[in-house]
């Protein structure tokens, strides 16, 4: 409904640019909108503006009047990625201990099988570690060691790196990467370098060249996965940099003058200032992880599979007990190993606009990976696209409304989608189209079942458990189906913002920041259990980490008394190698029956993600990485609560559109889901629709309108 000028107050624009569309969420006093525009990839700036505008004409506001009155813009994305499979990032220059030039090169045992798909690891003949990012001639050893403690044992060779530097760039380095052995323990010099760096090519010369410290990058043991991380951090940098420039240029031509945020994938929100290029990788479905949690909140559910379908990719991710817990400390990013603590999401190619095609070796149907994108799309854009797809198939079964795709801004050719579907298709296997296009739908259905009953049940939960948040612009078209291979009956929650769920996501997570200090302590002794924690050291470890949450905060304009602080430590048993991450409410260790409640601590949280019988205090507790998160809680994103009417959805009714049901057509009544009301019902065969998604029902489920506006839909 529109709002008068007057009434929009408090704005905040929230966007998330995926690979194929870019999404936009207004949150303003006492509501919300939302926009959706094609990606523009050649300048992602564009089609943000077109997202933004359209949720501003919703509200009866101009583009520059929305941006005038807004408090804050956030981004999220998935497009970072690109950089890194198209390999487009700059030449870079590696600059390491002396003797050690060869550690990204010769990996580790897995980086055989790191990132890989089944198939591609079952392959043998083919495997192969990751092509680097910095060859062997762009790495420079330079004449310098800090031990494990942090004690220099010999001191940076000044004349040493400025060699190295000149040598590296006469062969053509437009960045920097520094990653000194130990230098997590001890910054100096790696400053040094970056300083010496300074000295020899200054701002004021185009020479000037950005240098990335690998312990500001990620202050964690291990020199393999921190240097790799501080390459891909400097590989994304001038791309994403880019972007955010030409997004911040178009705001601030338009009124907007406050910072732009941006979404972690830490699951923190910060300004662009302080986010590092490796933080906005896949930040998009980490967004809508939090926003999934938020929602688990509003409706007091404790646990839910959260699917985001877009254009792209399929996204799944886990709330368990209200919370989004599962991390990833040393994921795999486009095949290298490195250190961060990424918040979990699966990601496969399956999305609306992944391709369908019929396998020439096996004579089977293949949905993805290979994604038709935005340009030129599927082939029903009448872009250019010369395969079928996910949403060729939607539209031939008469899921999709061509004339209301996208709110009616892009008109799709039915004709052209059914004659790629039957050309490419349908007759290698012998089927008519619309056999075709259900077995399409059927396959990449199952294809996301899948993902989602791996992701559920081999950590050990039971998918009755677990209620399915569907959005992205085709998750609620391929909800039920995806649901039904999962073994679940629902509900199925699908929320009027859905299709831009990412964005809602960014708009309700907490400004925050994480900051950690990788410090090997002893809580107890292995055989013995004796108390040996030096309770000094691990005050020091904390009040240093508060210190510097304190600073950060305060210079982002924020009250440190404001904030709310969650301790992390990440420990083991003794002869352990990897870790498990705890919540630890132990500020301050001021006696031996702290020490022995934190040892504990560990053993319930072990317990509690491994199964009883799994803990071993008998090996020994030790601590490995202090983290802590401080967070500004956001009050944005609560869903409006209203009365439940009747149940007759008559006052919805579009009329009536022919739909393949169970191996044929039938005339079908279509709803409006933006005039459903909340207690209305309505059951299948039936299609639900609005501006920006499509929901078949089919026999034998209901789909009802709650309190929040949401349908939920589950089987009667």
């Amino acid at each position: 409904m529109a709002k008068t000028k007057q009434a929009v107050k408090d704005i905040a624009v929230d966007l998330d640019i995926g690979g194929t569309f870019t999404d936009c969420y207004v949150s303003y006093e006492g509501g919300y909108t939302i926009g959706k525009s094609s990606t523009t990839k050649y300048d992602v700036s564009v089609g943000a503006l077109r997202s933004i505008e359209a949720a501003a004409e919703t509200i009866d506001l101009s583009l520059e009047e929305l941006l005038d009155e807004c408090t804050s813009v956030s981004y999220s994305t998935t497009i970072s990625l690109n950089t890194l499979i198209e390999r487009t990032g700059p030449k870079l220059g590696l600059i390491t201990t002396e003797g050690f030039e060869d550690v990204t090169l010769i990996g580790r045992a897995r980086s055989w099988v790191d990132g890989r798909q089944p198939e591609e690891i079952r392959n043998k003949a083919t495997a192969h570690k990751p092509e680097p990012l910095i060859q062997r001639d762009m790495i420079a050893g330079v004449k310098e060691r800090i031990d494990w403690s942090g004690e220099v044992i010999c001191a940076l060779d000044k004349d040493s790196v400025i060699k190295q530097v000149h040598s590296l760039v006469d062969k053509g380095a437009m960045g920097f990467v520094v990653s000194l052995l130990w230098a997590f323990q001890n910054p100096e010099h790696e400053i040094q370098v970056r300083e010496i760096i300074d000295e020899l090519y200054p701002e004021k010369y185009l020479g000037a060249m950005p240098v990335l410290l690998s312990h500001e990058i990620s202050p964690t043991s291990g020199e393999y996965p921190r240097t790799n991380s501080t390459i891909l951090s400097a590989y994304m940098h001038r791309d994403v940099a880019h972007d955010l420039r030409s997004l911040s240029d178009e705001l601030r031509a338009r009124n907007y003058t406050k910072p732009i945020l941006l979404v972690n994938n830490t699951g923190a929100v910060s300004k662009v200032i302080k986010t590092p290029a490796l933080n906005t990788y896949a930040s998009g479905p980490v967004a809508g992880l939090l926003g999934g949690a938020r929602l688990c909140e509003e409706y007091g559910i404790e646990n839910a599979v959260l699917t985001d379908m877009g254009g792209t990719s399929f996204d799944a991710s886990l709330v368990v007990d209200g919370n989004p817990r599962h991390y990833s400390y040393h994921p795999v990013i486009e095949n290298f190993f490195v250190s961060l603590p990424m918040l979990e999401v699966s990601t496969i190619g399956a999305g609306g606009g992944s391709i369908a095609w019929v396998n020439s070796l096996t004579g089977r149907l293949q949905v993805g990976p290979q994604s038709a994108g935005a340009m030129p799309g599927p082939a029903c854009y009448d872009t250019g696209g010369r395969e079928p797809t996910v949403t060729d198939a939607d539209l031939i079964l008469g899921y999709i409304n061509p004339d209301r795709f996208c709110g009616g801004k892009i008109g799709l050719n039915a004709e052209r989608a059914h004659m790629l579907m039957e050309t490419k298709v349908a007759e290698p296997l012998g089927m008519d189209v619309a056999e075709a296009a259900a077995a399409v739908k059927l396959t990449v259905d199952g294809h996301a079942g899948n993902d989602l009953f791996k992701n559920i049940a081999l950590r050990g939960h039971k998918p009755d458990d677990f209620a399915v948040f569907a959005f992205g612009g085709a998750g609620a078209t391929h909800a039920v189906g995806y649901t039904s291979h999962l073994g679940a009956g629902g509900p199925i929650y699908v929320f009027r913002f859905s299709p831009v769920f990412c964005a809602f996501g960014s708009a309700v997570s907490d400004i925050s920041h994480i900051y950690q200090n990788d410090s090997l302590m002893v809580v107890l002794s292995p055989g013995t259990n004796d108390l040996e924690l030096d309770a000094e050291a691990y005050n020091k470890a904390v009040d240093g980490l508060f210190e510097q949450a304190h600073k950060g905060l305060t210079e982002d304009g924020f009250d440190p008394s404001d904030a709310v602080y969650l301790l992390e430590l990440e420990m083991r048993y003794g002869s352990q190698i990897q870790n498990t991450v705890v919540s630890i409410p132990i500020l301050r260790i001021d006696s031996d029956e702290d020490v022995s409640r934190l040892a504990d601590l560990f053993t319930e949280q072990y317990i509690e993600l491994w199964g009883p019988g799994s803990a071993y205090p008998a090996g020994g507790v030790e601590i490995n990485l202090f983290r802590l998160r401080a967070s500004i809680p956001s009050n944005r994103g609560r869903l409006p609560r209203k009365k439940l009417g009747k149940t007759d959805p008559g006052g919805a009714l579009l009329g009536t559109r022919d739909a393949y049901w169970d191996g044929s057509y039938r005339t079908t009544s279509v709803y409006d889901l933006e005039k459903l009301e909340p207690g209305n019902v309505v059951t299948g065969p039936v299609l639900v629709e609005s501006d920006t998604t499509s929901l078949p029902i089919p026999d034998g489920w209901e789909c009802k309108i709650d309190e929040h506006e949401s349908a939920v839909i589950s089987p009667y």
